[in-house]
């Protein structure tokens, strides 16, 4: 299945699981530099907590990967490059075995570019120095890696130099949380 339909099939289920467990739209931290002309946030939801509902959204505008490929030295993933330009979006969430896993949305507004490369940076703190790795996101007290090669999902415990294999993509990732959010 394509990333695209993956994540269309992920945030209607997320979004109608997360109406029957909240009772209302998926909620994120409001940030007025994310509320822009292509901003995610749905007018009048902003609590009193400081959260607001979100819709995904398509964004409009391609983004160019080459120069920060370049300045990287190697090219990136195919899965990192669509999970950053197919949608905006506040969060990605699902359970695993080890426990809750929080992928970092993408919001408009948000330098997407600095993002991959703060996550390829994160990377470098992997034990494992024969790769190169994506930080995703977290499940305490795991990080969420990419491999940058392989587009394997595991999380990593660095201070035991541990890595627990989660998926083989991205895609097998969103459909296993899918599957668990019925």
């Amino acid at each position: 299945m394509a990333m695209k339909e993956i994540l269309d099939l992920y945030f209607n289920t997320y979004t109608e699981w997360y109406k029957k467990e909240y009772g209302s739209l998926p909620k994120t931290k409001y940030s007025e530099k994310n509320n822009t002309d292509e901003s995610i946030y749905l007018p009048d939801t902003l609590d009193e907590n400081g959260n607001v509902c979100w819709l995904p959204k398509l964004q409009s505008k391609a983004i160019n990967f080459e120069k920060l490929e370049n300045e990287l030295g190697f090219a990136i993933h195919k899965s990192i490059k669509e999970l950053f330009s197919i949608y905006w979006f506040g969060i990605i969430e699902g359970q695993y075995e080890i426990g809750e896993i929080w992928i970092n949305g993408v919001q408009p507004g948000s330098d997407v570019l600095w993002r991959i490369k703060d996550g390829f940076e994160k990377g470098k703190n992997h034990y494992n120095e024969n790769a190169v790795f994506f930080c995703l996101g977290l499940s305490d007290p795991y990080t969420i890696m990419l491999n940058n090669d392989t587009g394997e999902i595991t999380a990593v415990l660095f201070y035991e130099e541990e890595s627990i294999h989660l998926a083989d993509s991205l895609e097998e990732l969103l459909r296993y949380f899918i599957d668990n959010m019925r």
